[in-house]
């Protein structure tokens, strides 16, 4: 957890940042308006930290749905660089480029991922409030941004520290929800 949240950068070259630590949908309040998404303010900074620039990008992004997150990650990528690049001064502002904000993006998403492997098991009976039909439907759709944010996050580390893997001829094998 410590490398993903902080240490890579070290690794990686990077400065680190001041990191919401705890950024998805329900931190965010929005304007009244329903007409324009402006985001007012952020809330809950109890995980606040120093940190992986990509960190709370990565947080955000695994709450989409996954044909949205792969559609806008690397787009996301490359205006976070450029939005660097123009508005914000480093004394070093080579240590940034594309290549390491995608491995920061890749080494926060795949916590991310694990995270939301582990919370699962917290979403198995309905909230307050919720039929077991909305429950379902969004039980689902958790799963699987679960298994797609997962399954992306081993793939990104085959890609960057395939040392860490053991190849087999296994395949994976997905249980089936049972409600």
């Amino acid at each position: 957890m410590k490398y993903s949240h902080a240490n890579c950068c070290d690794d990686l070259g990077i400065p680190k940042v001041v990191c919401h630590g705890d950024l998805w949908i329900s931190n965010i309040l929005w304007s009244k308006d329903q007409s324009e998404a402006e985001i007012k303010t952020f809330i809950d900074f109890a995980g606040t930290f120093e940190g992986n620039p990509m960190f709370d990008f990565a947080m955000i992004l695994t709450c989409t749905d996954t044909i949205t997150r792969r559609k806008i990650e690397k787009e996301f990528i490359e205006k976070y660089f450029d939005d660097l690049k123009n508005n914000i001064r480093f004394d070093n502002f080579e240590q940034f480029n594309i290549e390491k904000l995608k491995k920061a993006y890749g080494l926060a998403m795949t916590y991310c991922a694990s995270r939301m492997a582990t919370a699962a098991t917290f979403h198995k009976e309905p909230k307050q409030g919720y039929g077991n039909e909305e429950h379902e439907k969004n039980l689902v759709g958790y799963l699987d941004r679960t298994k797609f944010a997962v399954e992306d996050a081993v793939d990104f580390m085959e890609e960057n520290f395939s040392t860490f893997f053991i190849k087999t001829d296994c395949k994976p094998v997905y249980p089936t929800i049972r409600f």
